[in-house]
């Protein structure tokens, strides 16, 4: 989405110039700035001692890797401009299809103050950083929970034969509009998103100089400058919200008739923030675990490696999980 490119790690079976890895010490190293910046300004990234006589011009895999496309795009852009006379080219775009890379193109030609490579560069970093490792790590928790609950598993993959039998799903890649419908599978999402919030540190705020009263009542009043935040994965455990087995994997709590009618808890959910803050890319994300989910379990029986075997899940701004090791066989 981001360069209309396969980044190759499927068809190499292998971290392509290591930018998995790279992503995954980048979210350990803002974890951990993210409540210290100050280690970040004048000890580690920022520093200008690094900066002067140790820091490359560009030296993560994920911005050499958008570096590179970058200025494929442009001299295919330039090799356009040349080919087409200036007044009916309408578009800084060869493509027929848009990605993320082509619309920052095309905001730059149109702006007043238009952005500078390096600006363009950083908002590709971004897609790619803040794009990967949540929604892996959702996906993980998802296939982990489901398999280590098998009655769970047995109705999800029922569902999705059901639907496709009678022409309702689309084999082998589902459309969203066609997953809307498959009221199971929303709810193992949701599950999946309630149990593994992929970002588990508080995303803080400050109180403003009005202070804040909580429950409109002066019990509980927080000065102004306090800063604030709720841990995700915390909240998600709270039974007052999800009920006494709020520590289980349990997907038709989604489906209860009082659920459906109010959202109540689906309002609570802090998987991807909430308010004003919330994340940009939540309907992509949404996309993403919508279609993929049944397009792999339409078409392979998943079953743990070692089913008595735990994973490990450790937190570093992104949750991260090892030892989730399955077997796939074609259906």
């Amino acid at each position: 989405m981001t360069f209309s490119k396969r980044l190759g790690f499927l068809e190499s079976g292998e971290d392509v110039d290591n930018i998995m890895a790279s992503v995954g010490a980048n979210f350990e190293y803002f974890s951990v700035i993210g409540q210290m910046p100050w280690l970040d300004s004048y000890l580690l990234g920022k520093s200008p001692i690094y900066v002067k006589f140790f820091r490359k011009p560009v030296s993560s895999p994920v911005l050499i890797f958008a570096q590179r496309l970058l200025k494929e795009r442009l001299d295919l852009e330039s090799a356009d401009a040349k080919s087409i006379d200036e007044t009916t080219r309408s578009k800084p775009s060869s493509l027929e299809r848009p990605d993320f890379l082509s619309r920052f193109l095309q905001v730059r030609a149109e702006s007043s103050e238009p952005m500078s490579d390096r600006q363009v560069l950083s908002n590709l970093f971004m897609n790619i950083n803040a794009g990967s490792d949540t929604i892996a790590s959702t996906l993980r928790a998802l296939f982990y929970h489901l398999l280590k609950n098998p009655t769970t598993y047995r109705k999800l993959v029922s569902e999705l034969d059901d639907a496709h039998k009678h022409n309702k799903l689309t084999k082998p890649c589902p459309t969203w509009s066609e997953t809307q419908s498959l009221p199971y599978l929303r709810a193992v999402v949701k599950e999946a998103l309630r149990m593994n919030p992929a970002l588990s540190l508080p995303l803080e705020r400050i109180v403003p100089p009005s202070g804040l009263e909580l429950n409109n009542t002066k019990q509980t009043f927080l000065p102004p400058g306090t800063v604030v935040g709720i841990n995700p994965y915390v909240l998600h455990r709270d039974r007052r919200i999800f009920g006494a087995d709020a520590s289980a994997w349990n997907p038709d709590r989604w489906l209860e008739p009082r659920e459906v009618e109010t959202k109540a808890m689906e309002h609570s959910l802090l998987s991807f923030g909430a308010g004003k803050r919330s994340c940009l890319g939540k309907h992509i994300a949404m996309l993403e675990l919508h279609k993929l989910v049944p397009a792999i379990l339409l078409r392979f029986n998943v079953s743990l490696a070692s089913p008595d075997a735990e994973w490990e899940v450790k937190n570093a701004w992104v949750l991260n999980q090892t030892g989730l090791d399955v077997k796939l066989t074609p259906r």
